[in-house]
């Protein structure tokens, strides 16, 4: 996934979705082993965000 984000027609900001956490994969390993900590877990199909790429803008 790519983000390229602008204001007033300038472009501020451009990321890759796969530079999370230096490997896409870790942007769900991380709250998986958190959660992990308090006996608690992801079920199947639980939809989790991980967060955002990008800088505020």
């Amino acid at each position: 996934m790519e983000a390229i984000v602008s204001r007033n027609a300038e472009v501020e900001e451009t990321r890759l979705g796969a530079a999370v956490l230096d490997l896409p994969a870790r942007g769900i390993a991380w709250p998986a082993n958190r959660l992990h900590q308090y006996d608690a877990k992801i079920e199947a199909g639980q939809v989790v965000p991980t967060g955002s790429f990008i800088r505020p803008v």
